[in-house]
């Protein structure tokens, strides 16, 4: 999760929060396609998935928003997936806490609006990346295109300078990122009032 505003953080908070996400992301990306919900279920593997992908996201926001209310505003780009747009079966817990942040980020960017902070995420897919590593040349071979770093890094910019929030933009090879177009939930079917009205 990526935010703009003005709190000062020192170079070695900074070093070490990074170094420490990269740690925990690397390690979450090798234990992948462990995380399977039946006999293969490991309640750790599980734990530490969601507190990666979903309560980082929470827990970040959190830290954020104090500051930002005291300045006025400010942005957040939360890191969803395609795999939270669409299932992912080789990973259904990834898959789950992705969709969560699909979920978070389409309310809480409703509700933090009032008061000029915009919440968003960016949804790519296969990014170029050293997280990817271990399994770049199988999914080159399956024929998935690996997305440059620098494009999904535009689309992180393009959110933060866009007068947008609760927006979630997909990032895919050969295409112009944008807001993924989701559709309306169906409301209750009417019913006949003729039967009721009858005597």
């Amino acid at each position: 999760m990526l935010a703009r505003h003005d709190v000062p953080m020192s170079d070695d908070e900074q070093r070490d929060s990074f170094e420490e996400t990269l740690r925990a992301m690397a390690q979450d990306l090798g234990d992948s396609l462990k995380r399977l919900v039946g006999e293969d279920f490991d309640l750790g593997l599980y734990r530490r998935a969601m507190g990666v992908n979903l309560d980082g996201v929470v827990f970040g926001a959190h830290a954020c928003l104090g500051a930002m209310r005291e300045k006025g505003g400010g942005a957040i780009v939360a890191t969803a997936s395609l795999a939270g747009l669409t299932p992912m079966p080789t990973d259904p817990i990834y898959s789950a806490n992705k969709h969560g942040v699909v979920g978070l980020t389409r309310a809480l960017g409703v509700a933090l609006a009032g008061g000029n902070i915009r919440f968003n995420a960016v949804c790519p897919g296969f990014a170029e990346s050293p997280l990817i590593a271990p399994v770049r040349s199988d999914l080159q071979a399956a024929g998935f295109e690996i997305i440059p770093a620098e494009t999904v890094a535009e689309t992180v910019v393009r959110l933060f300078a866009a007068d947008v929030t609760g927006e979630c933009w997909f990032v895919q090879p050969g295409r112009t990122s944008e807001p993924f177009r989701f559709r309306n939930v169906p409301g209750p079917r009417p019913t006949s009032r003729a039967g009721s009205e009858s005597h």
